[in-house]
């Protein structure tokens, strides 16, 4: 999800269910970074490459709660014996990291994800606007000092397809 949807550590660990659309396949990031101050909440769509991981998840997330005899608003369940059925801690999502940097053979930061997810765009030549919306970012500068610009070679690509 953090790197197909560009979401934070907060905004995933804080998301409910109820913020995933599966219809339409968008995802409301509510409890954002800068929450009650400068942080705007956003919706962003869910790319088709992750929806069925995303409808495979949530049954076996219904399933776990079922079989737990627990309610939860949440999108990502603890099931930390102390918070069972409650959103996941900080130290849940790194103990998640760890789990997939095994299996995958790969080490990787959380932050790395949300920059993927604004540079993979833009190298796709979404423009720097909508990555700026989609990232929830007041302004492209944000988005264009820390987390992704056009790279030269796409540069030269869209300056001679324009030449044609």
């Amino acid at each position: 999800m953090c790197i197909c949807t560009g979401t934070r550590n907060k905004e995933i660990r804080f998301a409910n269910l109820e913020d995933l659309n599966t219809v339409i396949w968008r995802f409301d990031i509510i409890h954002i970074k800068g929450e009650e101050t400068y942080g705007m909440p956003r919706t962003v769509p869910i790319p088709p490459m992750i929806r069925p991981l995303i409808s495979k998840y949530i049954a076996a997330r219904e399933r776990w709660l079922g079989e737990h005899g627990i309610e939860s608003k949440a999108l990502f369940v603890s099931q930390h014996v102390s918070n069972r059925g409650e959103h996941l801690s900080s130290n849940g999502i790194r103990n998640m990291k760890v789990y997939v940097e095994k299996e995958v053979g790969v080490k990787f930061d959380l932050r790395e994800c949300r920059r993927t997810f604004g540079q993979r765009y833009l190298d796709k030549d979404i423009d720097i606007e909508t990555v700026s919306v989609l990232m929830g970012h007041s302004s492209t500068k944000t988005t264009e000092t820390f987390y992704g610009r056009r790279k030269n070679v796409k540069a030269i690509e869209k300056v001679e397809a324009m030449w044609e």
